[in-house]
């Protein structure tokens, strides 16, 4: 073999080669910036290849074959203009159609949103790679002011979006026939405009600073949109930490015995808790046992809250109805979330003149349901003329109700010193008789 019969087969070589790692690259990858410089280095190399073995003649041969092989390896694997390389021939497929909005509020998994108006121009970025076959769908249409994407064969997806004037988005997405209607898939995306957003909470508590417990509101933003039927918790929040932008203002209308109250506040960059103060007007009762209490630490993160235990909702952790008081004892970041622990001292003193000329003082200790298989635990005293009268220790794993009977006679007073150990959750007592 001569000399030149060799260098034209290890051209022949070298060509194919060229060719096979454009497709084997492009298979893989999609359209990226490396298959087309890999295209354009190959094309190059087989032009320059023929020139050497036939001269001028060889370049027209060298660029027509290149045109050819990249027009036949462009159809094959991009057939209909999508990547047809990810998608799994024959399989259902149907059209997507995207809204998208921007986020006003964040409660939980809901929102609080305006239909975001655009154009494809204020796309700057669209992708769905399917992540069963690694498959990059980029061709979209902006219509009726919905993102449209055609021909989606059904999987699971990596959805990238650039916004104009929006915080870019991404999410993984699951595209199945049960979620298809007439052939269609819809989708509403939920975006953060890009100014800055604030998590923050709400306590709702009375003039006095208590915390007001199982409130009824309405939280409403802008004088626009509102969430409504919202209560505030055991440690007077409301539920859920709430993302909102800055400069955003918030109205929350609280209903309480049958009376309207409203506070405004407006969401600030170095601020996270928001206490509302509200001006309410209690009914008296003549069967509410009074009583006052205090407690250490007395900071901001603890929360004692002393009322009524409720005959027609509250229920002891025995499964039983009682009346009397209910002590709710907590710590806001532990409430929160937090796996922390505390120990809370509350001291109750209930006057003597309000047992109805008794002397005799008894009754239960029983823990609230909500404590079911809780951590938090407690110890609990009854003190008369400086004495201790009564001790006991109360813990999740007794779920029965413990009874006192205490004789306070020459005494002005009844303390009854509770010390709750939060782990990881409130402290519920009643202090109860009875139903």
């Amino acid at each position: 073999m001569s000399n030149k019969e060799k260098s034209k087969k290890l051209h022949a070589i070298i060509t194919i080669f060229s060719y096979l790692t454009c497709v084997l690259w492009n298979s893989f990858f999609s359209d990226t910036i490396i298959t087309y410089v890999l295209w354009g280095i190959a094309t190059i190399v087989v032009i320059y290849l023929f020139y050497l073995d036939f001269g001028k003649r060889g370049c027209f041969i060298g660029t027509l074959i290149c045109f050819l092989l990249i027009g036949v390896t462009y159809f094959y694997l991009n057939k209909d203009g999508k990547k047809a390389n990810s998608i799994i021939k024959n399989a259902d497929k149907g059209d997507i159609y995207i809204n998208l909005n921007k986020i006003d509020l964040e409660y939980g998994n809901s929102h609080l949103a305006t239909k975001i108006v655009f154009n494809k121009d204020s796309v700057k970025k669209f992708s769905l790679v399917n992540s069963d076959k690694k498959a990059t769908i980029y061709n979209y249409q902006v219509k009726n002011n919905c993102i449209v994407v055609r021909n989606v064969p059904k999987g699971n997806y990596n959805l990238t979006l650039s916004l104009l004037d929006y915080k870019d988005y991404t999410d993984s997405i699951s595209f199945s026939n049960k979620e298809k209607s007439n052939g269609k898939w819809k989708l509403n995306l939920f975006l953060q405009s890009n100014v800055e957003y604030k998590n923050f909470n709400v306590f709702i508590r009375d003039s006095a600073n208590n915390l007001i417990r199982d409130a009824q509101c309405t939280l409403q933003i802008n004088n626009d949109k509102e969430v409504k039927n919202i209560k505030s918790n055991s440690t007077g929040k409301l539920p859920y930490t709430l993302v909102a932008p800055i400069d955003t203002e918030v109205k929350v209308t609280m209903a309480y015995e049958g009376t309207k109250y409203s506070k405004d506040f407006i969401i600030v960059e170095d601020k996270e808790y928001y206490n509302l103060l509200f001006d309410v007007q209690k009914k008296e009762s003549s069967k509410e046992l009074e009583a006052s209490e205090i407690h250490t630490p007395d900071d901001q993160s603890t929360i004692v809250s002393l009322t009524n235990w409720d005959s027609s909702s509250d229920i002891g952790i025995d499964g039983k109805k009682y009346n009397g008081l209910k002590c709710a004892i907590s710590d806001m970041f532990i409430s929160m979330g937090s796996n922390g622990s505390k120990k809370v001292i509350s001291r109750i003193t209930i006057p003597v003149d309000n047992l109805n000329d008794n002397t005799i003082f008894s009754g239960f200790f029983v823990l609230d349901q909500s404590m079911f298989g809780s951590k938090s635990h407690g110890n609990i005293k009854i003190i008369v003329n400086g004495q201790d009268v009564f001790n006991t220790d109360i813990t999740t794993e007794n779920n029965n109700a413990i009874p006192f009977n205490i004789d306070f006679t020459g005494s002005d007073t009844i303390i009854i010193e509770i010390t709750a150990y939060l782990e990881s959750s409130d402290f519920v007592l009643g202090i109860v008789s009875k139903h």
